[in-house]
């Protein structure tokens, strides 16, 4: 089925974001697993948010899936999130990444 192409006209880029950072497991209970899919989310911010409120002893397991239409922003996101992991995290580096 054939469709007419959609060009965006405009780009909004928001490289930190123009909402607040909030937890997505927040309103769950600490044994139920978090299942949570992101669409459009151009920011890690919510996502380290999220990890970061987890308490020490929680054996909750967190699957997070983010989409974006932009490639390039996904990239950033994933080769920020490997540097955390990997505790390669000078913040210089981080930050001209980011930006």
């Amino acid at each position: 089925m054939s469709t007419p192409l959609y060009w965006p006209g405009k780009y909004f880029f928001y490289p930190i974001g123009n909402t607040p950072a909030v937890s997505f497991t927040r309103d769950l209970s600490p044994r139920t697993p978090a299942n949570i899919l992101l669409l459009g989310c151009g920011d890690p911010r919510s996502v380290l948010f999220t990890v970061y409120n987890e308490h020490d002893g929680s054996d909750r397991r967190l699957d997070i899936t983010c989409s974006d239409i932009d490639p390039a922003i996904i990239a950033r996101n994933i080769l920020l999130l490997t540097m955390i992991v990997d505790n390669r995290n000078p913040s210089s580096t981080i930050w001209k990444i980011f930006f």
